[in-house]
């Protein structure tokens, strides 16, 4: 669904939105390029690999360099600009339930690595329902999965609390509306989620809300699937 480029050839590395890396823009992915990072300024042939020519001057010289340099520098700051542009996943909850899914432990690592790697970055948590039951209710459902997955990306991976943002909509933000097409379930699941992204300048912490729990939390024992007609 987030996936720029669906038709990416296998085994070619991709960016963080799917798109087969060409490091020297020359038109040839660098899976295909016999050099991924042929010198700017240069002709390049079906293999990727750059005209150069057999003798250059001084001149031509300084001019390869300076253009290596600049290009270097611009990665540099392209990376250090874009480090909290990362692709931030989002992962989706049982019926009326709020604990972390395992299926989703790969896309809070994911998360997690980014923080670490990125340690300027502020990351804010939002939390969902679908729109069963009454909104009060659901807004602190979505309270209640946006605080489970803060717990989680704290206690397991030492995250600071102050990184993260903890935000909730309820049932107010569908992903998928009740009009769009597809099966009702599949796209009430998808609307029970968290979503990931970069701190916003109006982003803040949301404190919880008024009213009763909502939800459950990590199954027990005599806890298997629960009352699935309940579920939000």
């Amino acid at each position: 669904m987030l996936d720029q480029e669906l038709d990416s050839p296998a085994g070619c590395p991709v960016d963080t939105r799917g798109i087969v890396l060409d490091s020297d823009g020359d038109g040839l992915a660098d899976c295909k390029d016999k050099e991924p990072y042929s010198p700017p300024g240069y002709a390049t042939d079906a293999n990727g690999v750059a005209a150069t020519p057999k003798y250059v001057t001084e001149k031509d010289v300084n001019d390869i360099v300076n253009s290596k340099v600049g290009a270097l520098e611009s990665t540099l700051n392209t990376m250090k600009s874009g480090c909290g542009e990362w692709f931030l996943p989002m992962i989706h909850f049982d019926l009326d339930k709020y604990f972390i899914k395992p299926e989703f432990y790969g896309q809070l690592h994911h998360v997690a690595e980014v923080l670490k790697r990125c340690p300027d970055v502020c990351v804010t948590v939002e939390g969902h329902t679908d729109s069963r039951n009454g909104n009060e209710y659901n807004k602190m459902l979505s309270y209640n999965r946006a605080t489970a997955t803060v717990d989680y990306l704290t206690g397991h991976y030492g995250i600071s609390r102050d990184r993260l943002k903890l935000m909730y909509g309820g049932e107010e933000m569908p992903l998928v509306e009740k009009n769009a097409p597809g099966n009702s379930e599949s796209k009430n699941y998808m609307n029970r989620r968290v979503e990931f992204k970069v701190c916003g300048e109006t982003d803040f912490d949301m404190g919880r809300p008024d009213g009763p729990n909502a939800g459950q939390g990590a199954p027990s024992k005599s806890q298997n699937s629960g009352n699935k007609n309940s579920g939000y």
